[in-house]
């Protein structure tokens, strides 16, 4: 159904939509967030979470397009609302703009997928309980959620922490513990979730285990290497 004009469509509008959303947005904590809070950083993670649900579903299987649509789209609300309610704005978000324009041959979204493309992106940040992620969370919905985590852990997650405990004038102690806090952290806390509060996929495990052990990797030779200069 979709063709790869469509996809570069949808792309393209993203991107239109945020960097135009953050020059009105008025956060003044933003610059203590840098690169994390620019439009620059959030879209390329949109375009990484893309690859990684395109990885995820060369393996797991689900609905090839409706997982691109469903990249593109979840974090396109990021500068029009707060962060608590970005997954619902960007499902609406989504569904105003599928309903409201055609394909590149000239026909309307269908309605199922566009309803689908609702459900996926709203499941990767919502208040739903526990049990609907155990026992009845779409696999769609499930591989998103797993390529927006995969995206924040490895060299992409050490690098932009980096970044900012730079940008916040950290010194390398600091900066290395905001890594193990905020990238390892994750990682480890989704691992010991799954099965309490999601299935993870297998090849999702997988992917979360390599990523984390190269962030362990990177951070024990740093501090082997930094530490004689103390």
């Amino acid at each position: 159904m979709l063709t790869t004009d469509d996809l570069q469509v949808f792309t393209d509008h993203v991107r239109r939509t945020m960097f135009e959303c953050a020059v009105t947005l008025d956060r003044p904590q933003a610059a203590e967030f840098w690169p994390l809070s620019t439009p620059e950083y959030r879209f390329q993670h949109t375009l990484h979470v893309r690859r990684f649900v395109e990885r995820l579903q060369a393996e797991e299987g689900g609905d090839l397009e409706l997982l691109q649509t469903s990249a593109i789209f979840h974090d396109i609300s990021h500068f029009s609302t707060t962060y608590d309610q970005h997954g619902r704005v960007s499902a609406e978000m989504a569904r105003d703009y599928l309903t409201s324009h055609r394909s590149s041959t000239g026909e309307p979204f269908p309605a199922d997928f566009i309803d689908r493309v609702f459900l996926t992106i709203d499941d990767h940040a919502s208040d739903k309980p526990s049990s609907y992620y155990l026992d009845e969370v779409p696999l769609e919905s499930m591989l998103l959620i797993e390529a927006d985590l995969l995206d924040k852990l490895g060299p992409n997650g050490a690098f932009a922490h980096l970044l900012l405990s730079g940008a916040n004038h950290r010194l390398w102690q600091a900066a290395l513990a905001t890594i193990e806090r905020d990238v390892i952290g994750r990682g480890e806390r989704a691992l010991g979730n799954d099965g309490k509060r999601f299935h993870l996929t297998p090849v999702a495990r997988r992917m979360i285990e390599e990523r984390l052990a190269w962030t362990k990797h990177f951070l024990a030779e740093v501090r082997e290497d930094v530490a004689c200069l103390f």
